[in-house]
């Protein structure tokens, strides 16, 4: 079983266990010890209570709720059941229910002390809880979360990700948890298992260790990555869980091939010289082109990177092909080429046969020498300038089958003390130019060189924005956090990333690379609004206000080795059905408390 569904499956036990009141060491184990909260599919478990060996022997206290899934309204009345298990002497039952921060009345059922109800027209979490005086210590006193689902709340999947701190043995987690809008929601206690120490050992075919990098993700919630460096002797420490793992190894010595491993259950990982695909690369003439990189990759698995001879001919050593796999070659240019860089994917080729990587005869090249950056007019000199920009066909790539290529120019010089480019080629085409005229000072201009080389290029100036950002009622959310992440040409050129803070009245204000892209990431550290991303504005479009959606809170306790808190450990909610680099970023991150705590703001699934 792996550790993600061992861990859920954990949680369905547990609730089971509460659902139908079991006792004695088991419901301990389960249930009363740990703790836990009611979920969409199971029902609710005891949180912080006691048990351990008293004079009666083994003491638990559990609660028993129904309905097990609470939905609010009007009529909407929550049973909770007091079960001491192993306890005797007289009893005093001390009930509290709140919820937001308000006291909630309670009633006796039926004259028993140990059961009670309370009405739940509201939707959220319900904290019980019971002092029980006469009961041994150990299980005196419990509380326990209820979730009262709002009507008809619609759900979304998000995946919850836990990076425990240093000095724990636990390797990363993944869960995935349904996310109900409308309320706040308390997932429970989440064990945090201890992983099982384990040496990753990488050699070559005479069995001696290879220096390598390894990445291992399991089976089940693949985004759960441990990477490590293998030292001169092959060998890695790393902490894994239990089940097969995925695994890449990268060999950082020539002659072996990389190599990936779907079911790894243990053992060394021997390399080998793989399979070796060679071709040739020729420039635009037809000529050979020395000096150029390649790389193949072969169902995700990237080969070792060549360069080309002087005969431009090249060698690579890669994972060998699996029928029916995606193939891509890419090609690295020399920086004084002036060529783009060449990519093409195919399906069909046939790797055993010389891949002929050639550049289209129409692609030209114009150089840029003489061209004077300016700024209003005067000359700029020492401004850092990225030629960039995205072409069309360029080429093609043979192996058995053809397969067009397309290209992406990113081209870097510097002007001289008079604002004069150097010699240095770019491709004749619609590109465009990052200009560094200072540190933090960037423009975005067109540099079109199709029909030939303008005589200068202007960097116009940084440009000021003003915004607020407001949540739904209009109000200001101050020191909400503005991350601007550059997209288009910038990211091309690699231009880093600007962070900005609202005021206590949210207003934001930023100057920004005139001409340039960006992709608004909105937080708000006080979890007032929710996180936002806008994606591929310009200084002229961001509004002049910025509404941020409403959240909910979810929050839940982690226990390491299901006994003892986790503290300082980082919690991440991030989206299950999104792709790429979006999969990578949290939607939300925070850290847990000295008692294993954390409590999050996510945005409300019902009203996005």
């Amino acid at each position: 079983m792996t550790i993600a569904r061992a861990v859920r499956s954990l949680r369905t036990m547990r609730s089971g266990v509460a659902a139908i009141a079991l006792g004695g060491a088991v419901a301990c184990a389960l249930a009363g010890c740990v703790g836990g909260v009611n979920n969409d599919d199971a029902g609710p478990v005891g949180t912080g209570g006691g048990s351990g060996s008293g004079a009666a022997g083994m003491c638990n206290l559990n609660f028993l709720v129904a309905p097990m899934t609470p939905v609010a309204g009007p009529g909407t009345v929550v049973h909770v059941t007091a079960q001491l298990f192993e306890g005797s002497g007289l009893l005093d039952y001390q009930w509290t229910v709140d919820h937001d921060g308000s006291s909630i009345a309670t009633t006796m059922v039926d004259g028993d002390p140990s059961q009670i109800e309370f009405a739940a027209p509201d939707p959220g979490v319900y904290d019980v809880g019971l002092v029980l005086d006469g009961a041994p210590p150990t299980c005196a006193t419990k509380q326990q979360a209820v979730n009262v689902r709002a009507p008809g709340a619609p759900s979304e999947t998000l995946r919850l990700r836990v990076l425990p701190p240093r000095g724990t043995t636990a390797p990363p987690l993944e869960l995935f948890e349904p996310i109900f809008g409308g309320a706040e929601a308390d997932l429970g206690t989440m064990p945090v298992e201890s992983g099982t120490p384990t040496t990753v050992q990488v050699t070559d075919p005479s069995g001696a260790g290879v220096p390598a990098y390894v990445r291992l993700s399991p089976g089940s919630t693949s985004d759960a990555i441990v990477e490590a460096f293998t030292g001169s002797d092959g060998s890695a420490a790393v902490t894994l869980y239990s089940g097969p793992d995925e695994v890449l190894v990268v060999p950082s010595v020539p002659g072996l091939a990389p190599r990936q491993i779907e079911h790894w259950i243990g053992g060394p990982i021997a390399l080998d010289a793989g399979q070796a695909i060679s071709g040739v690369v020729r420039d635009p003439s037809g000529a050979v082109l020395a000096g150029a990189q390649v790389q193949v990759t072969i169902g995700g698995v990237p080969s070792t990177l060549a360069t080309t001879a002087g005969d431009g001919s090249f060698t690579v050593a890669a994972e060998p092909a699996i029928a029916g796999a995606s193939v891509t070659v890419d090609v690295a240019p020399p920086a004084t080429s002036g060529l783009p860089r060449l990519s093409a994917t195919s399906m069909a080729w046939s790797l055993d046969t010389p891949v002929q990587i050639r550049y289209a005869a129409n692609v030209t090249r114009r150089n840029l020498t003489g061209l004077v950056v300016r700024r209003g007019g005067a000359p700029v000199g020492n401004a850092r300038v990225t030629v960039v920009g995205a072409v069309g066909a360029v080429g093609t790539v043979t192996a058995g089958a053809a397969a067009t290529a397309s290209g992406e120019v990113a081209i870097a010089t510097t002007s001289n003390a008079a604002g004069v480019l150097p010699s240095v080629m770019v491709p004749a085409a619609a590109l465009s130019a990052v200009i560094a005229v200072g540190a933090g000072d960037l423009a975005v201009a067109a540099l079109d060189t199709s029909a030939g080389v303008p005589a200068s290029l202007d960097a116009p100036a940084m440009q000021l924005i003003t915004t607020a950002v407001t949540d739904a009622h209009g109000d200001g959310l101050g020191n909400t956090v503005l991350d601007l992440v550059p997209a288009g040409a910038l990211a091309q050129a690699a231009a880093p990333p600007l962070q900005v803070v609202a005021d206590a009245t949210g207003a934001i204000t930023a100057t920004l690379a005139t001409g340039g892209h960006y992709d608004l990431r909105f937080h708000d550290p006080s979890g007032r609004g929710a996180p936002t991303v806008i994606a591929d504005l310009t200084p002229a479009t961001i509004a002049t206000s910025i509404t941020l959606g409403p959240t909910i809170a979810i929050r839940g306790t982690l226990l390491y080795g299901g006994i003892s808190p986790l503290a300082s450990a980082s919690v991440q909610f991030l989206c299950e059905d999104c792709t790429g680099i979006e999969r990578t970023r949290p939607i939300v991150e925070g850290v847990t408390d000295e008692a294993g705590r954390f409590t999050l703001a996510i945005p409300d699934p019902g009203k996005m």
